[in-house]
C-alpha cells in the first residue's frame, strides 16, 4: 500500500461524524381530545433511540374556543412518569389540528442530550382551558401515556420524537498513533532512498 492510499484511508476514517436520523411516535389516527389543564400533569413516555433530540411533537386542537389561547409548554422529565427529574423544556405556540388531520405542532430541543435505551416522559402544560391534546388507541409498544399523573392502559397520545444517533469520530488516542505512524513510515522512506 503506497503512503499516499494510506493517508487517503486515514483521512476517510477520521471524516466528520455521522448523523443517523431516529424517529418514534404514535401517529394516530385521533380518536379523543382531552383538556390539557384538566388532564394535567399528563404526557407520554418514550425509550430513547437516538443520543441527541431534536424535537417532540403532540397534535393539539381547541376545547374552549370562547377562552383565549395561550402558549404551551412541552418538557421532558427522565424516567417514566410526571414525577421526574426535568432534563428541558420548550414554550411552543400551537397549530390547531383536527380529528381527521391530527397534524403535530413540535417543539425544538436539538442538541439535548439523551441516553439510549433509557425511559423519558414528554409533558405538556399550559395556563389555559382553550388547548386539548389529541389521544389515539394504546398502540404505542414502547411508553405509557399519564392523565392526571396516572398511567392509562386504554389511550397513547398522538405524539413523535425526532432525534439524532451520531456514530462517533475514532478517538484521538487512536488518531495520534496513526498519525505518528504514518510519520515514521514516511521518514523511514526518505532516509532509505537517499
Amino acid at each position: 500500500m503506497s503512503l499516499r492510499t494510506l493517508i487517503a484511508s486515514l483521512a476517510l476514517l477520521c471524516s466528520a461524524a455521522v448523523a443517523n436520523a431516529q424517529t418514534i411516535g404514535n401517529p394516530g389516527p385521533a380518536i379523543n381530545l382531552t383538556q390539557i389543564v384538566l388532564g394535567s400533569p399528563m404526557g407520554q413516555s418514550f425509550t430513547a433511540a437516538s443520543s441527541t433530540l431534536l424535537s417532540v411533537g403532540f397534535s393539539f386542537g381547541v376545547l374552549n374556543a370562547g377562552v383565549p389561547s395561550a402558549p404551551v409548554t412541552i418538557s421532558l422529565l427522565s424516567g417514566s412518569g410526571t414525577g421526574g427529574a426535568l432534563v428541558a423544556s420548550r414554550v411552543i405556540d400551537p397549530i390547531e389540528a383536527t380529528f381527521d388531520t391530527p397534524s403535530l405542532t413540535f417543539a425544538d430541543f436539538t442538541g439535548t442530550p439523551l441516553t439510549v435505551g433509557t425511559t423519558y416522559t414528554a409533558m405538556v402544560s399550559t395556563s389555559t382551558t382553550h388547548w386539548g391534546v389529541f389521544l389515539t388507541d394504546d398502540t404505542f409498544a414502547d411508553g405509557v401515556a399519564f392523565l392526571q399523573g396516572d398511567p392509562i392502559s386504554i389511550f397513547d397520545f398522538v405524539f413523535e420524537v425526532n432525534g439524532a444517533s451520531v456514530v462517533p469520530e475514532p478517538a484521538s488516542g487512536a488518531l495520534l498513533a496513526a498519525g505518528a505512524g504514518l510519520f515514521g513510515v514516511a521518514v523511514g522512506r526518505r532516509r532509505r532512498s537517499r
